[in-house]
């Protein structure tokens, strides 16, 4: 299936007129014709109904239309987006305030198309008070705190899992309850602001308070501690994938019951201050991750 022919099957169906259709593709009718043919034999369909010189699409070729103006959009997008890749480079900063897998595998995704493009990513430490005044291109924070900054939902956090080492009784078990964790020891993170990560006060809203055994700075530094210690971590559902992956660690899913969603957002600058800040913000607008690959029980929405 030519995707000069599906131009022109565009054409002609906006057109509705043989003649019209031709000149508007810079082919002769003729080829046209060809064109067309070879689509409806290709479909196994009529598209077109006729009258005299007047085409008018059938609900088949209803259908079919709004299909071929997408594979051209992708086409003209794919090729718009390799001649950038050839060409851009630079370096973007997106401050992070809760980790999530969509924005990773999002950055993957953008640095395959755009290599010459670095991504430095920033702590909450980074963010400060007022996002905007800070040098960073983009932000990852809660719906809440979007106000009227464009923005694209990168996930749902809507479940805790607890982080254990592979050695754990606990890692073999599908599922945990906080009323099961009462005598263990935990490692959480704090906050730039002295406080101890959000998903503490997610914890103490469920009526459990977690025994503090550690208090650390960074990611890196609690799935250290757990690695190496006796205590234990619980993460946001946002992060169910890459806790799995890591070597000797275990997530497993806490029982919450009700849990009260929050969207994850990128947002950025109404008027960037990165020339290059187009380019991801158009890229986070039409990215998705293939279904197929996200575990059951986590929701994305777009």
């Amino acid at each position: 299936m030519e995707i000069e022919y599906l131009k022109a099957f565009v054409k002609l169906a906006e057109s509705g007129n043989m003649t019209i259709a031709a000149e508007e593709a810079s082919i002769s009718q003729s080829t046209l014709s060809a064109a067309l043919s070879k689509l409806e034999k290709e479909l196994g369909t009529k598209l077109f109904d006729r009258s005299g010189k007047r085409m008018t699409l059938n609900r088949d070729g209803q259908y079919f239309l709004t299909c071929a103006r997408r594979i051209i959009q992708m086409q003209e997008m794919t090729l718009r987006r390799l001649n950038e890749s050839s060409t851009v480079s630079g370096v973007l900063k997106i401050g992070v305030m809760i980790e999530n897998d969509s924005l990773y595998f999002m950055i993957s995704d953008f640095q395959q198309v755009y290599p010459d493009v670095r991504i430095e990513l920033f702590d909450e430490r980074s963010i400060l008070d007022d996002p905007l005044m800070s040098d960073l291109d983009f932000f990852i924070i809660p719906e809440a705190d979007v106000g009227d900054l464009p923005h694209v939902r990168i996930a749902v956090q809507n479940g805790l899992f607890l982080m254990v080492r592979s050695d754990s009784p606990y890692a073999s078990r599908t599922s945990v309850t906080l009323d099961e964790l009462k005598d263990e020891h935990f490692v959480f993170n704090a906050r730039n602001n002295g406080h101890i990560e959000q998903v503490y006060d997610v914890c103490k809203k469920h009526g459990f308070e977690p025994d503090i055994a550690y208090l650390c700075e960074g990611m890196d530094a609690k799935l250290s501690l757990i690695l190496n210690s006796e205590a234990v971590g619980i993460t946001f559902n946002t992060m169910r994938h890459f806790r799995r992956n890591i070597h000797g660690l275990t997530a497993v899913p806490i029982e919450l019951g009700k849990t009260e969603q929050t969207s994850m957002m990128l947002t950025w600058r109404k008027e960037p201050l990165n020339p290059l800040a187009k380019l991801l913000a158009d890229f986070a607008g039409t990215w998705q991750r293939d279904r197929r690959t996200l575990e059951p029980g986590i929701k994305y929405q777009w």
